[in-house]
């Protein structure tokens, strides 16, 4: 009876600690994001090996930035303003240069901050996919 119980509790213990996620910073270097704050929740990211796009509504117009990445090292990246969709952009100016180092890996993703025009903002990303 005992090793019935034991081989259960093993297979229970093997099934939860499989389903945890252990990110490190090579997870983030693909995939789909979503920022964890709530003023940025309908702008998606999706990351490639050379690109980051990000698609967000913005004077009720969907707007897709386009930035090219590069990896300066294990925990921290590079971002080139390339393009934009929006005839206004608020944000950048072609070829603005944002460096992002990975400040803290989460359960879901990623604490961040940023460089850019003397300026640091932090951020929260959440990995979709």
């Amino acid at each position: 009876m005992t090793l019935k119980i034991h081989f259960f509790i093993f297979v229970l213990l093997t099934a939860m600690l499989s389903s945890c996620t252990a990110y490190t910073c090579e997870d983030f270097k693909l995939g789909e994001y979503a920022y964890a704050e709530e003023a940025y929740k309908d702008v998606k990211i999706i990351r490639t090996a050379s690109e980051q796009k990000e698609f967000q509504v913005r004077d009720g117009k969907q707007v897709e930035d386009t930035y090219s990445i590069s990896w300066d090292g294990p925990c921290s990246y590079t971002l080139v303003f390339k393009a934009t969709n929006s005839e206004v952009d608020q944000f950048h100016t072609q070829y603005d240069t944002i460096r992002v180092r990975i400040q803290e890996i989460t359960n879901d993703g990623y604490v961040f901050e940023t460089f850019l025009n003397g300026k640091n903002p932090r951020g929260e990303f959440i990995k979709i996919n």
